[in-house]
C-alpha cells in the first residue's frame, strides 16, 4: 500500500470561472469524513 503525504502528493489544478486553483489530496481515502480545506495566506505557496 502506497502512503501519500503532503510531500509526495501531486499538485492538481482546477479552473473556476477563469481563476485557476492548485490543490493537493492526501491522507486516509477510506473514511467517510469530509476533507479538511485550508486557505493559503496572500503570496504563500503550497509548501510553506
Amino acid at each position: 500500500m502506497t502512503t501519500i503525504t503532503h510531500q509526495t502528493a501531486k499538485t492538481q489544478f482546477i479552473d473556476v470561472n477563469g481563476t485557476t486553483f492548485a490543490y493537493r489530496r492526501w491522507g486516509n481515502t477510506e473514511t467517510e469524513q469530509p476533507p479538511l480545506f485550508f486557505l493559503q495566506h496572500f503570496r504563500g505557496g503550497l509548501d510553506n
